[in-house]
């Protein structure tokens, strides 16, 4: 192997536009390990590979696994769109086929935690295979590399674990199979081309180099049907000092822009959209004590297409040429929860509230020890609540809100159901922020526009992570509950249902080892629903969009959390460069690969850009579930203080 790799210190950034597409070949250009046909003008003799145990790559093929991916060569150069055929569906199970198709359909790139798929025509040594640790190495013997020139990261090699499949006969990967699953803690940056490289040091099963395919020699040489493909590999690996008689194979891709069309959504919100208006507004008839209670309904818009509960069909966001389209204007029911007293001359500051599936607008009057309602107000901070899409009177009556919110039978609705959430309070905000006093029936209350937070918790804080970098009228957020990673979810929740058992059903997989991390289904699901999963936009916390500082965020996470994994947490929160506050009970690898230190309280302004500080951190408790922050004697007080020195200052302290 050659000296060690140039790494270039990554800055941090939002999503980068999609670079210059690394590649404008067509699938099933003829050439195959065997034979390549050459597509580039030179005067160089034709490039010959390597003997030796040789990764398969039959680009004539029409099966996804004959050749190693993901790559752009299955990527349209002008719109990102991504061609799926011969994905691998052996049941012929329809609902797979819908969820290939809405990929398909919808994505405009590869996904930011897109494993890479090399099957070989015969076995090779695991053992000469790195963990994730030794994969950011200059040695290592598979890298995932940044190979963007206009990402700023150039030559950043991202963690990875290599997962061989031997001769298992697993019914979705092929015998014979490396697979390169990038850390989910470190997420991969939007619309930014990256290369997987497999190096001849990883020996086969009797100890020899791997040899190098002549397709892939071609392609190194500036030749036959990889040329273009691996262009900005051919410079890294010059500038990295590396042969290419080094590499035994490699792929090259270019991620999606899995949160741009929130963020043109967040826009038009606060400059298009219709104004949300106040309908009616009474005093509760809830018997409370210790703050004033009051209901009403405001008007707002809902973006999914389609009929409610969108069980099987429907629920997808329709974006036209003036931006998105409205599909219907509901009338929100709402409680506000006001401290007792007169309000301060700006108004009471104001707390959104976005509750977990199966509540509704009231869940903040419950009565845990820490109930959000009655210790907010002691603070001096109206809280406002309103039911999640599909809760409440948003649906029909029977409405099964676990199965509805978390649609898996329906890839549009799951794409969407969650960023709806978010588009609600993005409203909201913009809600109390132009409405000011909210008077009516006997009823007036003054609420500061410029004094909005906001805390979710599970439903809520998953959406939360959404809205948050792109809600610039809210000043701080509190995610209780909310991770990153829906693949992960779907190997670990066991609450409501064994998600793992319902997958494999639903896939007739029967061999339960088989659906790992980087199983190319969950690699599939994942891709398609990043646009809702908060790991796609943990990125933009420490840089949100608008020349702003870093967001204020704490994130709550119960050790033994069973609807949310404390693994996503973590997931999210490295993502993020977020440091775990101690003690911080779990090993988190992500943040151990960014070498992120564990921090302690008091915490103010930690988190820095060039636009200033902003206080995060993430919190996980031993021995607390789901409910920590409403009943743990310790996040309880955290997320509280927290909130309350939001109010008076910023950066808040944590403490």
């Amino acid at each position: 192997m050659a000296t060690a790799a140039l790494l270039l210190t990554a800055c941090e950034s939002d999503d980068a536009a999609p670079a210059a597409d690394a590649a404008n070949a067509e699938v099933g250009t003829e050439g195959t390990a065997d034979e390549v046909t050459d597509g580039a003008e030179t005067n160089a003799p034709p490039a010959t590979g390597i003997p030796g145990t040789l990764v398969n790559f039959d680009l004539a093929s029409e099966a996804l696994m004959d050749a190693p991916w993901p790559t752009d060569l299955r990527r349209d150069p002008v719109t990102g769109r991504l061609d799926l055929t011969g994905f691998p569906n052996p049941g012929q199970i329809d609902l797979l086929g819908r969820y290939i198709a809405s990929a398909e359909d919808n994505l405009d790139g590869w996904g930011i935690t897109s494993a890479a798929y090399f099957t070989f025509a015969s076995a090779i040594d695991p053992a000469t295979l790195p963990d994730a640790k030794a994969s950011t190495q200059g040695t290592a013997s598979v890298m995932v590399v940044n190979l963007d020139e206009d990402s700023g990261a150039f030559g950043e090699l991202i963690p990875a674990d290599s997962t061989w499949i031997g001769t298992e006969g697993y019914q979705y990967v092929p015998d014979n199979t490396l697979i390169v699953q990038p850390f989910y803690g470190r997420a991969l940056r939007g619309g930014t081309t990256y290369g997987v490289v497999v190096f001849r040091s990883v020996m086969d099963a009797e100890g020899k180099a791997l040899g190098q395919p002549q397709v892939v020699a071609a392609g190194l040489a500036d030749q036959g049907p990889l040329a273009d493909l691996y262009a900005p590999l051919r410079e890294w690996l010059a500038r990295a000092r590396i042969e290419h008689g080094d590499v035994a194979a490699a792929t090259v891709f270019t991620t999606g822009q899995p949160t741009k069309e929130l963020k043109d959504i967040a826009t038009w919100v606060d400059d298009d959209a219709p104004a949300p208006a106040l309908v009616d507004v009474a005093v509760s008839e809830d018997n409370v004590s210790g703050f004033e209670l009051v209901e009403g309904h405001y008007t707002s818009s809902n973006l999914q297409a389609g009929v409610v509960p969108y069980d099987e069909e429907g629920g997808a966001f329709v974006i036209g040429a003036a931006g998105p389209e409205v599909q219907a204007t509901e009338s929100l029911r709402f409680a506000l929860a006001v401290p007792s007293g007169e309000a301060p001359a700006a108004g009471w500051p104001v707390v959104l509230y976005g509750h977990g599936t199966g509540g509704d607008y009231k869940s903040m009057l419950t009565g845990s020890k820490y109930s959000v309602a009655k210790e907010l107000t002691k603070r001096g901070m109206a809280v406002m609540g309103i039911d999640q899409p599909l809760h409440g009177p948003r649906a029909p009556e029977g409405t099964n809100t676990d199965v509805a919110s978390f649609n898996v039978f329906n890839p549009e609705a799951f794409r969407c159901n969650f960023r709806q959430s978010a588009v609600d309070v993005l409203f909201q905000a913009r809600f109390v922020a132009e409405v000011g006093t909210v008077a009516g029936a006997g009823v007036s209350v003054k609420l500061d526009p410029n004094n909005i937070h906001f805390l979710g918790h599970s439903h809520g804080g998953l959406s939360g992570a959404l809205l948050a970098p792109f809600a610039e009228r809210i000043r701080s957020f509190v995610l209780s509950g909310a991770g990153g990673g829906i693949a992960y979810t779907i190997r670990l929740r066991k609450d409501p249902a064994d998600f793992k058992l319902l997958v494999e059903t639903l896939l007739q997989i029967s061999d339960p080892n088989e659906l790992i991390i980087g199983h190319p289904v969950l690699a599939l699901v994942q891709a398609l629903v990043e646009t809702t999963d908060p790991l796609a936009y943990a990125r933009h916390f420490r840089n949100p969009p608008g020349d702003r500082p870093p967001l204020d965020l704490l994130l709550t996470s119960g050790v033994d959390d069973a609807q949310t994994p404390a693994v996503t947490a973590l997931n999210l929160a490295s993502t993020a460069a977020m440091p775990i506050l101690a003690p911080g009970p779990l090993p988190s690898p992500g943040h151990d690969s960014q070498s992120i230190a564990i921090v302690a309280t008091p915490l103010e302004g930690n988190m820095l850009n060039a636009f200033g500080k902003g206080t995060m951190a993430v919190a996980q408790f031993a021995d607390a579930d789901h409910f920590a922050i409403f009943d743990d004697e310790r996040a309880g007080p955290l997320y509280l203080g927290f909130l309350n020195s939001a109010q008076k200052a910023d950066p808040p302290v944590l403490k």
